[in-house]
């Protein structure tokens, strides 16, 4: 982009990217997944020769790098006496794609950064709807535009027009300042989408700036886009403004907000390879979240809120782990002057939002894996559940198609005895991104036979030896029990001598497996008659 410099600098909310100010609708960021940006595809500028200017017009919508996002074209004033030399630029939105009916409440955004020197110029520069070309509804206009970013600042402006449009108009109207300029990127407006077709984790842009100059006449931010490709060799440079009071930033824009419970990842590393620690970064380094316009947590380089670990075997470079509570839609990464000494320069290799992975646990799991018998039914929960109802969670078994189950839980069906390997995978609405949990392995146990035990017959008063059939496997344990009272185990092994008995007598027994404690489904009942004792003899006497 083409830098600019002001002569006042403001401090106070540097890192506001969507401005919207009291009095216009304050627009937050998407309610649940991302939306689709319909970009402005023509363009048309109006200007007197010689008093004004444009560049590369048709960067502002695309045509000479379809998908950049970065290239812009320049509208520019040649002239400061009031009423001359002013200049525009309109953008069309396709017809075809304009929302059907009244279109007035939905929002215009569009990305533009300042060249003029002096801040009270903004006065003279207005960004306005159309429709067929004539300004509509609400205009926006002065620091309304770049908020309180001073500086070389690139900004983001979203209003409400308030009236039906098909296009946004920029124009300036020169005060006192000679060469006002302004660089158009691009405008939109977003239509809610259908489907799971979006990459939400990714971030669509960057924003980047500095409110104050910068050293030797570098840029603030270089290569700002390689701190948003997902490739751990390729980097952006933020450059330190001279004084310790102004700061340089890099932001991460992404198409839809976060679900509270994901969190922030940001690889860096100091140019001159210093080591970072809380204490050095404690030196004017913060980490702002925004929700839409809204900036909803602000979190210095020393907060206990971070972590800071060295990337691999590196030695210099370092990953800061920032656990959210709250949804976001832009990473804003602000490094202040004050680091200047300490670390040259900042070498940001990513920015990433990285979503909450699902944790699942369940009574009886140790690590990752959960031993149960056959016939017996379990409940796997999840543990770190994201309360949203933009996110889905689905249940999956290796092997089954399709799912098994959605929610925040699953009860196991009746499986057979071997392995089972189940994961839960956690979906945005909106987003074609899925997150999915270590996979937990159930292993079934079978369940033993039950015993095999011969009935007794014992005469009243006496007692008896109940055995199993010595066929029996030697990796069971039994258990004896009373009938029909249960309750605690009289005996376990293969044999049971029973008390005394003056009444048939009913027990049973359970099958375990030694090694495993499976239980047998079905118990032994084995019976002890008991007989009465014969009567004394009848002795009969006979007389010959």
């Amino acid at each position: 982009m083409r830098s600019f410099t002001t002569k006042n600098t403001f401090i106070i909310t540097l890192l506001t990217l969507l401005l919207v100010v009291a009095g216009y609708d304050v627009v937050k960021g998407q309610d649940c997944g991302p939306k689709e940006r319909i970009y402005a595809s023509t363009q048309s500028y109006f200007g007197v020769p010689l008093l004004t200017s444009i560049t590369l017009r048709d960067n502002a919508i695309d045509l000479v790098e379809p998908g950049n996002m970065e290239t812009f074209s320049t509208l520019k004033t040649n002239v400061g006496l009031v009423g001359l030399g002013t200049a525009s630029q309109v953008l069309g939105f396709p017809s075809g794609s304009l929302p059907v009916g009244d279109n007035k409440d939905y929002p215009i955004s569009i990305k533009i950064a300042t060249g003029s020197t002096v801040l009270d110029v903004l006065s003279g520069i207005t960004v306005q709807a159309t429709w067929n070309g004539s300004p509509v509804g609400l205009a926006v206009s002065g620091t309304n535009l770049l908020g309180l970013l001073g500086g070389t600042a690139q900004n983001i402006v979203t209003f409400t027009p308030g009236a039906k449009y098909n296009g946004v108009r920029v124009i300036i109207n020169p005060i006192v300042d000679i060469g006002t300029s302004v660089n158009i990127y691009y405008a939109y407006f977003a239509k809610p989408i259908t489907g799971n077709t979006q990459v939400c984790d990714q971030p669509s842009e960057t924003i980047n700036g500095s409110t104050g100059s910068i050293l030797g006449g570098l840029n603030s931010v270089e290569t700002p886009r390689d701190a948003i490709d997902n490739v751990l060799t390729t980097f952006a440079k933020l450059n330190f403004p001279v004084s310790v009071l102004n700061t340089t930033y890099l932001t991460a824009i992404y198409p839809s907000v976060s679900i509270p419970g994901d969190y922030v990842n940001i690889v860096m590393q100091a140019d001159n390879s210093a080591v970072l620690t809380a204490q050095v970064l404690s030196t004017d380094l913060q980490i702002k979240l925004f929700n839409g316009s809204t900036e909803v947590l602000s979190v210095p380089g020393n907060s206990p809120l971070l972590s800071i670990n060295l990337l691999g075997s590196t030695g210099s470079t370092y990953t800061l782990k920032l656990p959210v509570n709250v949804a976001f839609d832009r990473i804003s990464l602000a490094a202040g002057g004050g680091l200047a000494t300490l670390l040259g320069s900042l070498k940001v290799y990513e920015i990433q939002r990285v979503a909450l992975k699902p944790e699942v646990m369940a009574l009886g799991l140790i690590g990752q894996n959960l031993t149960i018998c056959e016939g017996q039914t379990q409940v796997l929960n999840i543990s770190n559940i994201q309360t949203s109802n933009c996110i889905t969670y689905t249940w999956y078994k290796t092997g089954t198609i399709p799912s098994v189950g959605t929610g925040t839980s699953y009860t196991l069906p009746t499986l057979a005895p071997g392995s089972h390997i189940y994961t839960v995978k956690a979906t945005r609405t909106g987003c074609n991104e899925y997150i999915e949990s270590i996979p937990i392995t159930v292993t079934v146990n079978p369940l033993p036979l039950p015993p095999t035990i011969l009935p007794k017959s014992i005469c009243v008063g006496t007692s008896t030896e109940l055995n199993i059939d010595p066929a029996s496997p030697s990796t069971l344990t039994y258990k004896w029990y009373n009938v029909p009272t249960g309750g605690s185990v009289l005996n376990e092994g293969t044999s049971f001598n029973t008390p005394t008995l003056t009444a048939d007598k009913y027990y049973y027994v359970e099958s375990v497996i030694t090694a495993t404690g499976c239980i047998s489904a079905t118990r032994t009942i084995v019976k002890v008659t008991v007989n009465p004792k014969p009567g004394p003899p009848q002795l009969h006497l006979t007389i010959n």
